[in-house]
This record gives structure tokens, C-alpha cells and sequence, in this order.
């Protein structure tokens, strides 16, 4: 089974765009147009990797990151995508900025490469 991807964007054409590429390599993605629509999804599905936007309504990026980090611990691996700067990422996650460049998420986070998630997905998880 292929790795699980969340995108959480309040912008359609970004999260479209996003899961188009994600799901051309291989990836399974499941998106939200918000924060809170993000949290839900990311403790029914249980990702390999959630990207989430940090301006957006009902929950913002940063404070997403840090619900999930509260309820979860910080296991779960989270890119924080923006065009500016939020100040404090609650690490462990990471920031990108926008726009986007070509592998740019594989040098954020290594474990996210192609070769580790197929190893990954062969050992079934």
C-alpha cells in the first residue's frame, strides 16, 4: 500500500495542483480546504505526511501542528507551506516557502524521498 499524504490548502487550485504531482508519483492524498477539516482527517486516516498551509480559515497551520503534536505526539511528519514566514513552527515540523521548487519537500524532509517511502510501503506501512 502506497504512502498516505494530507494536503491541507484553502486555496483549489494550489491543493489541486499539489495532489496531481503527489498522486503522479505515487502517492495516496487525501486534501481538506482548512485546518479543521485537516485535523479530522489526519485522525481518522493516521498519514505518512501531512503539508498544510498556515493562512487559512477555521484553523491555522501553526496551531493545526500544534493540536496535532498535543493529541499525538510529534510522530507525525509536517511540512508548514507559505508564502510568508509564521514566525515559531512548532517543531519538529518544518517550513517551505511558496512558491514551491522541484524537490524542494525531499530536502525538508529526507525520509520522503522516493526510494525510503517505496522501501517503506514494501515493508507494508
Amino acid at each position: 500500500m502506497s504512502s498516505l499524504i494530507v494536503i491541507a490548502e484553502d486555496d483549489d487550485d494550489i491543493r489541486a495542483i499539489l495532489t496531481e504531482v503527489l498522486e503522479g508519483e505515487g502517492y495516496r492524498v487525501l486534501d481538506a480546504p482548512d485546518g479543521a477539516a485537516a485535523l479530522d482527517l489526519v485522525k481518522r486516516e493516521r498519514p505518512d505526511l501531512l503539508l498544510t498551509d498556515n493562512m487559512m480559515p477555521h484553523l491555522r497551520g501553526v496551531e493545526l501542528i500544534a493540536r496535532i503534536y498535543a493529541c499525538h505526539g510529534a510522530v507525525l511528519p509536517i511540512i508548514l507551506l507559505s508564502a510568508a514566514p509564521p514566525g515559531l513552527v512548532p517543531a519538529p515540523a518544518r517550513f517551505l516557502a511558496k512558491p514551491l521548487r522541484p524537490g524542494a519537500a525531499a530536502r525538508t524532509h529526507p525520509q520522503f524521498t522516493r526510494q525510503p517511502l517505496i522501501a517503506r510501503d514494501a515493508q507494508g506501512r
